[in-house]
């Protein structure tokens, strides 16, 4: 800060705090109206040498006046020609007066509340054990739809959803469940099942009536590992299609998350 600021900053402190403040303070804890008579005498205010036009926050010149015996001066004029920042509060009807910061000092952020931490990912779970099916049918010329231990080029695989015919027919069995929008993949392995019919077959994944995904499967099949994207899907429908005396496939593995 230069000298002229310094010196201006004492006169400030010791002469116009004193005069303006504790007349704006008196009439605010008064809190009455009084119609005064005051003199306008074309004051000047010099401040270090320099003469300045005091004006209110819209720039219109505000003239020093004397009531009583004392100068009254424009807080906000006076205060800026001497560097300092001018706030006015009016729930509390005071006046702040501060120094800026210099250009140099950044003030710090007002500390924020930490973000909230996000819910855990949802972690893969059993199709079969976490959604249980609400309708299913499409049984007839097949022994159905149902989980049991199923055994896919040597490999065993418990809790398979798999199916089979016992005649020439073609068959297409299905269920539904329920999904109610929470999900976004289900994984799972398909194949026949060892010592099955040589029969084409195809497992369909339907999301609201909508195909999503479709798996053909026959006698030179090997297990494979399949992924299909449920994301939005209210009810899911698995649907086996099945042909070939004595076919078997099964979608073991299944995972959803």
């Amino acid at each position: 800060m230069n000298k002229r600021k310094e010196r201006a900053k004492g006169f400030i402190a010791g002469v116009l705090l004193t005069i303006l403040l504790s007349g704006a303070v008196t009439v605010a804890a008064n809190a009455v109206t009084q119609y005064i008579t005051v003199t306008f005498r074309g004051i000047r205010i010099v401040v270090d040498g320099e003469q300045i036009t005091p004006r209110d926050g819209h720039g219109n010149v505000v003239e020093p006046f004397i009531w009583n015996g004392t100068t009254y001066l424009p807080v906000r004029a006076v205060a800026e020609a001497v560097g300092q920042d001018v706030r006015w509060d009016g729930a509390t009807s005071t006046v702040y007066l501060t120094s800026p910061l210099p250009p140099d000092i950044i003030p710090l952020p007002t500390p924020q509340p930490p973000a909230p931490t996000p819910p855990p990912a949802p972690r893969p779970q059993s199709l079969f054990d976490a959604i249980q099916p609400f309708e299913s049918g499409g049984r007839s010329n097949t022994v159905g739809l149902g989980l049991a231990t199923v055994t896919m080029m040597g490999n065993t695989y418990a809790n398979a959803l798999r199916t089979w015919t016992n005649n020439i027919f073609a068959a297409s069995p299905w269920e539904h469940r329920n999904l109610n929008r929470q999900y976004t993949t289900i994984t799972g392995t398909i194949g026949r099942t060892d010592g099955s019919g040589q029969g084409t077959s195809t497992i369909t994944f339907l999301g609201d009536g909508i195909q999503l995904a479709s798996f053909s499967v026959d006698g030179n099949t090997t297990p494979t590992e399949i992924s299909v994207d449920v994301t939005d899907v209210s009810v899911l429908r698995i649907q086996f299609d099945v042909s070939g005396r004595g076919a078997m496939i099964a979608f073991a593995n299944a995972m959803i998350e």
